[in-house]
C-alpha cells in the first residue's frame, strides 16, 4: 500500500504541475538559454494576438480619473505627480506595454525580467525608489489555479501586473471610485496595503471549497462506496500542499515589508498589514488544519477497509468451520468399503434410511454449529 500512495502521490504532483497549480514546482516555468545576460526581456508568448488590457487611474482626496487604453497608446505623459497613480495591465502579451512603463519609471531589468519568467516565488525586492513584489492570484474562472501578479510600488505610484485578465482589483477600484473612503485620502502604501489584502482574501473561498470537498468524503468515507477517496484526499493535499507555500511567501513578504522599515509605509499602514499578516496565519492554520484531517480520512479509509475485508475473512471462516466436520463425513463414507466383506466395513450402508440418517446428522451438526457461533457473537 505504501509503494502504490507513493506513485499517486507523484502522479498527482505532475498533474499539478501540467495544468500550472504549482507554479514554481512547475517544470515547464520560463526560462532563458544557458548563458543569456541577466535583465533580458523575452516574449514567451509570440503568438498572442490580444493586446492586454491597461487600466490608468489617478486619485486624491478631491480628484478622480479612469482610463482603460491598450498597450501602443500608454498616455503616460498625462500622468500628475501630485495624485496617486495606479496601473493595472491585466494580461502580459508581448513586451510593449512593460518596456514603456520600465523606461517611464525606470525599472531595474532584474525586476521587469522577473515579470516575464511567471512562475517567481511571493517575494519582495529593494530598488533605489521602488520595491518590487511578487504575488499570486486564485481564480476558479481560468484554466490555471494560479497566475502570478507582479507589483511596482513607488512613492506615488502603484503598477499591477496580471498574468492573465481576470478582473481581481475591481473591488478595489470601487473604493477608489467613491470620494468618501478612507483609500482616497491615503497613499500609496495604503493601496499596496488594499492590493495585498485583496489578493490574500482570494484564498478564502478557495479554502472553504476544499472544506467542502473534505465534508462530502468524509460523508460517504463509512460507505465504502467510493473507491477513490484516497485519490481524492491526495489531489487535496496536493492543493493544499501549493496553497501552502503561496500563504507562507506571502507571509515572508508582509513580515519584510514590516521588518525592514519600508520607506514608503507609514506607522498607520503597519497596523493594516499586521491585520492582513493575521490572516495569513489564520490561513496557514487552516491548511495545517486540513492537513490533518486529510491524513486521518486516509488512515480511517484504510482502517475501514482493513475492517471490511476482516468481516469477508471471519465469514468465509465460519463457513469453512462449518463444512469441516461435513467434509469429514463425507470422506468417511466416501471411501466405498465393501460391507458385505465383513461386520466393521460400514455396516450402515446397508442400512434403509443411512443416508437419509448421514443428512439428518450433518444438518443438526451444521445448526448446532452456527448456533454455538451466535450465541457467542461471532457473527
Amino acid at each position: 500500500m505504501p509503494r502504490n500512495t507513493d506513485k499517486l502521490f507523484e502522479r498527482e504532483l505532475r498533474e499539478l504541475q501540467e495544468k500550472g497549480h504549482a507554479p514554481w514546482l512547475n517544470q515547464h516555468r520560463h526560462y532563458h538559454a544557458p548563458g543569456t545576460a541577466p535583465g533580458t526581456l523575452t516574449n514567451y508568448h509570440p503568438e498572442c494576438e490580444t493586446p492586454p488590457k491597461v487600466t490608468m487611474i489617478q486619485y486624491g482626496q478631491d480628484h478622480f480619473s479612469e482610463k482603460t487604453v491598450t498597450s501602443t497608446e500608454l498616455p503616460l505623459a498625462e500622468l500628475r505627480d501630485d495624485m496617486i497613480s495606479w496601473i493595472n495591465v491585466e494580461g502580459i502579451c508581448g513586451l510593449e506595454t512593460l518596456s514603456a512603463l520600465g523606461e517611464h519609471y525606470g525599472f531595474h531589468p532584474l525586476s521587469m525580467e522577473d515579470v516575464l519568467n511567471s512562475g517567481q516565488h511571493p517575494k519582495i525586492e529593494r530598488f533605489d525608489d521602488y520595491y518590487f513584489l511578487v504575488m499570486y492570484l486564485l481564480s476558479g474562472q481560468s484554466e490555471r489555479d494560479t497566475s502570478q501578479v507582479s507589483i511596482f510600488w513607488g512613492k506615488d505610484y502603484i503598477i499591477t501586473m496580471e498574468e492573465e485578465e481576470e478582473g481581481a482589483f475591481e473591488l478595489v477600484r470601487s473604493r477608489l471610485r467613491n470620494p468618501k473612503t478612507k483609500i482616497r485620502e491615503m497613499g500609496s502604501d495604503y493601496l499596496a496595503y488594499c492590493i495585498i489584502d485583496a489578493l490574500v482574501d482570494r484564498f478564502f473561498p478557495r479554502m472553504e471549497a476544499l472544506r467542502e470537498e473534505l465534508d462530502q468524503i468524509e460523508e460517504n468515507i463509512f460507505s465504502l462506496q467510493d473507491n477513490r477517496i484516497i485519490e481524492k484526499v491526495h489531489r487535496i493535499k496536493m492543493k493544499l500542499l501549493v496553497l501552502g507555500k503561496l500563504v507562507w511567501g506571502i507571509q515572508e513578504l508582509i513580515d519584510g515589508i514590516q521588518s525592514e522599515e519600508v520607506e514608503l509605509t507609514t506607522p498607520n499602514i503597519n497596523l493594516y498589514l499586521r491585520d492582513c499578516y493575521d490572516h495569513t496565519v489564520q490561513l496557514s492554520h487552516t491548511i495545517d488544519n486540513y492537513r490533518e484531517i486529510s491524513n486521518g480520512l486516509i488512515d480511517t479509509n484504510l482502517s475501514l477497509i482493513s475492517s471490511q475485508q476482516n468481516e469477508v475473512i471471519k465469514v468465509l471462516t465460519i463457513i469453512a468451520t462449518i463444512f469441516i466436520p461435513l467434509t469429514f463425513i463425507v470422506g468417511v463414507y466416501g471411501m466405498n468399503f465393501n460391507p458385505l466383506a465383513g461386520p466393521l466395513n460400514m455396516p450402515e450402508l446397508n442400512w434403509p434410511f443411512g443416508y437419509a440418517a448421514v443428512w439428518i446428522v450433518m444438518i443438526l451438526l451444521s445448526l448446532g454449529m452456527v448456533y454455538y457461533f451466535r450465541r457467542r457473537k461471532w457473527f
